[in-house]
């Protein structure tokens, strides 16, 4: 097994993780593994395909919020 994928696969976790709680989740869901990919230096990242540039990906992420719903 490689190990070094093992180590990237938890660091991606982690990455989501944090992203969600940002966001305001207390859940991972596919969408913060996406946005935690894009902010990997990896050359196969879903952010060289996905955005034109970084400022392109920040207006994403910042506009992916959770919906506040009053009761």
């Amino acid at each position: 097994m490689d190990k070094t994928f093992f180590t990237e696969l938890k660091e991606l976790v982690s990455k989501s993780r944090e992203i969600a709680i940002d966001l305001g989740y207390d859940y991972i869901s596919t969408i913060h593994f996406f946005l935690a990919d894009c902010e990997t230096e990896n050359k196969n990242s879903i952010f060289n395909f996905g955005f034109r540039d970084k400022t392109e990906y920040l207006s994403f992420k910042k506009n992916y919020t959770l919906e506040k719903v009053d009761l």
